[in-house]
């Protein structure tokens, strides 16, 4: 079988569509507008183009911003959030021909709550404690609302109640009837930041892994003069993969006035991914059943070490809530075709759909059913409300004809004019092939009689010469 082309004109010549382009992983945290990508087709008439923010399908919002994009070419542009932004959700390209793709929606930046119980026994509210850098620092990461529950260690910690925060920070271990607690809740998927204030901490919070004879001696490099800091870290793990750039991976400027001193090995399941220059761990990993134990031997505040004061702290904190998979993904925009992801739940989900209907989706399920329509699509769930934005793909946007050599490229067989609608004009035509071929076939042996004869008389020729010099010899 093959395909028989036909050239069909379209009634406007060229097409540009704009795409949403996801930003680059060290901007993850930035929350200063959006990026877009405008293509315009190589048979394009327009070239003069504007981007504007919306509100609704008629509401313009802000100034507009004029791109210039050659025919068959690409620019991307920054739409920066405009200071009446509030309820926008698309940007519209003006200028061109063809409006079916001229319009990318743009979910609104939401923030997220994170659930987040601490277990020590300060005052909530004493400065220059761990608790009080921790919530400094969650307050500075963006799209993050830091919900911390303060939970004294000797008092008795609920299994519904660890089972309602994301992640678990122990600067003391609880007791006994609350560890095992505890213990459960690791097992069960949650994760665990250990951040044992003196040996004495790190000795009993090793219980969760069920560590009996453990050693743990208190070090303080600063009594003899000097301090110590991170020396080898292994920037492969996913904790300190946003730490690789050479950029940002010299921690050797954080001092570390005293730690803990423990061996790894005494932690069942465990290695260390990072230690400080004296070849002690500073930062161990424990797996304990779906979930994982996070140990850092110093402490952030200032009695311990500089790190709560250091550029690290708060990418470090990022870093560890997105680890332990609180963080929600960064991408909310798809394309049409593609399935939203879930949050498995307890409880129905419902999907509103941009047209006004709603979808509800089972429990316990992990993606909605294919999208159709572009736009802005709210999923409800027990934990709250997330935006999508589903868009056209950016192939759709391609609009001018594929030429023939193109066709052949991607494997599609083409005839030619022997894909003819017409029988008596399809024999016509391969008679007429066929004749041409026997045309060229009797030119072939022609030439070959031609060179056939020519090597006959040469050889007579050169007999002839040659009796002749025979003949010609006196005996």
């Amino acid at each position: 079988m093959a395909l028989k082309v036909e050239s069909v004109t379209a009634r406007t010549r060229g097409n540009a569509g704009v795409q949403v382009v996801a930003e680059a992983s060290s901007d993850k945290q930035t929350n200063e507008g959006v990026r877009i990508r405008v293509t315009n087709s190589e048979d394009a008439t327009a070239e003069q183009l504007v981007l504007r923010w919306k509100r609704g399908a008629s509401e313009e919002v802000g100034e507009p911003i004029p791109v210039h994009v050659p025919a068959g070419q690409s620019r991307i542009v920054r739409m920066e959030l405009p200071a009446n932004g509030a309820g926008i959700d698309r940007i519209e390209l003006q200028g061109d021909a063809e409006p079916f793709d001229n319009t990318v929606y743009v979910a609104p930046v939401l923030s997220q709550s994170v659930p987040l119980m601490y277990l020590g026994s300060e005052n909530a509210d004493a400065p220059a404690q761990p608790l009080y850098f921790l919530r400094r620092a969650l307050e500075a990461i963006p799209r993050v609302r830091a919900d911390i529950r303060f939970q004294r260690a000797d008092s008795e910690v609920g299994e519904a109640v660890l089972a309602d925060n994301a992640l678990l920070v122990a600067t003391e271990a609880p007791g006994p009837n609350s560890l095992q607690q505890v213990r459960r809740a690791v097992e069960r998927g949650q994760t665990l930041l250990a951040v044992p204030k003196n040996a004495e901490a790190m000795v009993a919070l090793a219980q969760l892994v069920k560590a009996d004879a453990v050693a743990v001696e208190e070090r303080k490099p600063s009594s003899g003069g000097s301090y110590a800091m991170w020396g080898e870290i292994d920037f492969r793990h996913p904790l300190f993969l946003a730490f690789a750039d050479p950029r940002f991976s010299d921690f050797t400027k954080i001092h570390v006035w005293q730690y803990r001193r423990i061996q790894a090995e005494a932690l069942p399941a465990s290695r260390v991914i990072a230690r400080y220059d004296s070849g002690d761990p500073a930062v161990i990993e424990t797996t304990l059943g779906a979930g994982r134990i996070l140990w850092l031997t110093s402490g952030w505040h200032a009695e311990d070490s500089q790190l709560a004061v250091s550029s690290k702290f708060v990418p470090l904190l990022w870093s560890i809530l997105d680890y332990a998979g609180i963080l929600r993904a960064e991408t909310s925009s798809y394309a049409v075709g593609e399935a939203l992801p879930l949050e498995r739940s307890t409880d129905v989900t419902e999907v509103f759909l941009p047209s006004g209907s709603v979808e509800r989706i089972a429990t316990g399920a992990t993606s909605t059913a294919p999208t159709f329509e572009p736009g802005l699509h709210r999923v409800v769930q027990t934990r709250g409300e997330t935006r999508f934005t589903v868009n056209l793909d950016a192939s759709e946007s391609r609009t001018e004809p594929l030429s023939q050599d193109e066709l052949e490229q991607r494997g599609v067989p083409i005839a030619g004019d022997l894909a003819s609608d017409d029988p008596e004009t399809a024999r016509n035509t391969l008679a007429s092939a066929q004749a041409v071929e026997t045309e060229a076939r009797q030119k072939l042996w022609r030439w070959f009689l031609v060179a056939t004869l020519a090597i006959l008389l040469m050889e007579t020729l050169l007999a002839g010469w040659t009796a002749t010099k025979k003949g010609a010899v006196v005996p």
